[in-house]
């Protein structure tokens, strides 16, 4: 994966996705410094397409990604509609 933004609210992470759809990133959850963050990540990427991934990326004006690697299964947080 490759985090493109984190947030202490999950609301302003979707948000983020929401406004930037072609990117086909998903919210994971995680903890900075013992409080929750709620990173946008882009991925799975495979060994072979993390310089691709990357590069596309920047090109769409994220130049201060970082790759991660999942140790165990984390599901993408959903949120419910109002409708």
């Amino acid at each position: 994966y490759y985090v493109v933004a984190s947030y202490r609210s999950v609301g302003y992470a979707q948000r983020f996705i929401d406004g930037r759809k072609k990117l086909g990133a998903q919210v994971i959850n995680g903890t900075a410094k013992g409080r929750p963050v709620y990173r946008v990540a882009v991925g799975p990427v495979s060994a072979p397409e993390r310089g691709t991934v990357h590069r596309r990326l920047v090109a769409a004006g994220f130049a201060d990604t970082w790759s991660v690697r999942l140790s165990a299964p984390t599901a993408p947080i959903e949120l419910a509609s109002a409708e």
